[in-house]
């Protein structure tokens, strides 16, 4: 395992010199990526910034790669830094994940990478150093993103075997501690999807849970301070693997995004909790798109407005800022990596695409 550190790579975004870490692949591409995540922080004046991390075969068989990325300044995002090879991984890894901070992403200087082998929670840091936590059981899967606020521990968040259960797990911020599960939220019935976030002051988990008349919003506090809200979305159905959004609002609001579809028609719901902790809002807005079976997109809650993407069989629709319809947008060939990742910016949202010549990138919608 290397014990360079990646740090001083992943600060200089400008012209960066992607050198391998010590005892990882010293020449070479990775091949073509089979799972992708992008962490970032809060946006800046200056642009979003964060990293991509994805497992791909390297001259060590399969292994864990990051990227830096930057907000691109046209359409096209440019060519990305050449990636990193990080470490080689398992077979079966699966899931990986690099931390979403709640302030810019430079502010933490402690960086994690995370993914799972089995029952097995690994995470590697930029100076070599690994930590790893074994479940009980395989979990169906990690929850996205994994959270780190300024200065503090990354939480990892694993959708427990059944469905019926979510494990909190953290990795202290500095090399050396021992990672551990410090709580499990309990599901009142098993849930098709969910993801995690920050709210203005605190990290909320939220569940699709699919019934008959639709699917019910779960959401929860992760450290308790309240009990949970469920919301009925009535006739609303999301794909599979879609992950709601969540974010603060702009006076201190929760905010919750999630895209599906109500009659053939794509249709974004939105759910506040008011800064008082009051009952939640939800809202339900068809957005003139037909859509059919094997559509997909995503949603990212900002303080400003919903952003959305959306993949219907033959076009993809885009819409920024509150109150857009979604509008016909191209990808210039690149593929958007499933789960569909979005970083929100200070007008728009990054696309996180692999493909089109260029491998995983960052793309503006």
């Amino acid at each position: 395992m290397a014990r360079r550190s990646l740090l001083g790579m992943l600060q200089s975004f400008g012209g960066l010199a992607a050198t391998p870490m010590a005892g990882t692949a010293a020449s070479g591409q990775p091949g073509r990526a089979t799972a992708l995540a992008a962490g970032y922080g809060r946006p800046r004046l200056g642009g979003q910034m964060g990293t991509i991390a994805f497992l791909a075969p390297g001259a060590a068989g399969l292994m864990l790669w990051v990227t830096p990325f930057t907000e691109p300044k046209g359409d096209s995002g440019g060519a990305p830094p050449p990636a990193v090879p990080v470490c080689a991984v398992g077979a079966t890894a699966r899931d990986p994940l690099v931390p979403v901070r709640d302030g810019p992403f430079l502010g933490e200087a402690s960086r994690w990478f995370v993914w799972r082998e089995d029952r097995t929670v690994k995470a590697v840091h930029d100076t070599g150093a690994t930590a790893a936590l074994t479940l009980p059981a395989p979990p169906d899967r990690l929850l996205r993103p994994a959270l780190q606020r300024i200065g503090g521990d990354v939480r990892v968040f694993a959708l427990e075997a059944g469905r019926r259960s979510v494990a909190c797990l953290t990795v202290p911020r500095m090399p050396g501690g021992i990672a551990a599960v410090t709580g499990t939220i309990a599901l009142p019935r098993e849930a098709a999807s969910g993801a995690v976030g920050f709210g203005p002051t605190g990290e909320w988990l939220a569940m699709l849970l699919p019934d008959a008349d639709g699917v019910t919003l779960l959401l929860a506090r992760v450290d308790g301070a309240s009990p949970p809200r469920a919301v009925p979305l009535k006739g609303l159905r999301c794909p599979p693997d879609f992950e709601p959004a969540i974010g603060p609002g702009a006076n201190r609001e929760t905010r919750f995004a999630v895209l599906g579809e109500t009659g053939g028609v794509l249709t974004l719901a939105e759910v506040v909790i008011p800064a008082d902790g009051g009952a939640p809002v939800a809202t339900m807005t068809p957005l003139g798109v037909p859509v059919s079976s094997g559509w997909f997109g995503a949603v990212v809650a900002a303080a400003d407005g919903t952003r959305l993407v959306a993949s219907t069989p033959r076009r993809w629709y885009a819409s920024s800022g509150r109150g857009a319809m979604p509008a016909e947008h191209a990808f210039s060939g690149a593929v958007p990596a499933r789960p569909v990742t979005l970083a929100p910016t200070e007008q728009g949202a990054l696309l996180l695409v692999n493909g089109g010549g260029a491998g995983p990138r960052m793309l503006p919608i």
